[in-house]
């Protein structure tokens, strides 16, 4: 298991609002699961791997530049099925925003939140 600054963030020490490159609120992680802005229940932080998986047992996405939830262009991950895991529902928490930035081209904005 890797430990990271993320991983460590992740282990419940508090919430984390996560964005897309455009700066736009697209998401939330909360003690290592992953809501909308709406609090509807997307996935769960998969540790081993550092990345999201989403409730269907998906690939997701990961973190970039420390908010970021974005997927890799073609990662090893895009075939693997993972855990299916139902959630509860969250808080809504919307409207928030910060700057956009560029992405290297091994990666696009999740497409499936």
């Amino acid at each position: 298991m890797k430990s990271n600054k993320l991983t460590n963030y992740l282990r419940g020490e508090k919430m984390k609002f996560l964005y897309d490159s455009n700066g736009k609120q697209i998401a939330y992680e909360d003690d290592g699961d992953l809501f909308s802005e709406d609090g509807k229940y997307l996935g769960y932080y998969y540790d081993d791997y550092e990345i999201f998986v989403s409730k269907n047992g998906r690939y997701l996405g990961e973190i970039y530049d420390d908010d970021r939830l974005v997927a890799r262009i073609n990662s090893g991950f895009s075939s693997t099925k993972f855990s299916v895991r139902s959630g509860s529902v969250g808080t809504r928490y919307s409207g928030y925003s910060t700057s956009g930035i560029s992405l290297p081209s091994q990666y696009e904005n999740v497409k499936d939140i």
